[in-house]
């Protein structure tokens, strides 16, 4: 049997918390850059939320415990922040800001409501609901 050692990679590495991805991703990089680059560029992580079309992000965000939206934003840019801001309702994002804004919560709890997002947001890359992309890309 014959193992792609760079899919097995990016797997194990999805399964870290975005910290320890990237101290990993850095040690990769004195041993192998091409490599590192490669995975590096593959992760899907929180962030990339902001890659979605607003139309997107609406599908992203049904189903969605809001209160667990405001826990996995803690932490994340500004940028994220006010682009979810901009593309929900008041209402939700009134929910979402009373955990974002709320009292301080453990570290631990923060990044298992991040990996919850991430997990939705690989899955529905790999079904091909998503597309993450940069402002430069049409889609039509």
């Amino acid at each position: 049997m014959r193992v792609n050692g760079i899919k097995e990679a990016l797997i194990l590495l999805q399964g870290l918390s975005p910290s320890e991805q990237k101290k990993l991703i850095e040690k990769m990089k004195a041993m192998d850059p091409k490599i590192a680059e490669f995975l590096e560029s593959h992760l899907v992580n929180i962030e990339d939320i902001k890659k979605l079309t607003p139309k997107m992000l609406q599908k992203f965000l049904q189903g969605l415990d809001y209160r667990n939206l405001g826990m996995a934003l803690r932490g994340t840019s500004e940028e994220l922040q006010g682009f979810i801001k901009s593309n929900t309702s008041l209402g939700i994002w009134s929910e979402v800001e009373d955990v974002l804004l709320g009292k301080p919560q453990p570290l631990s709890k923060v990044q298992e409501a991040q990996a919850i997002l991430v997990n939705k947001l690989k899955d529905g890359i790999d079904q091909g609901q998503y597309v993450l992309s940069d402002d430069t890309d049409v889609y039509v």
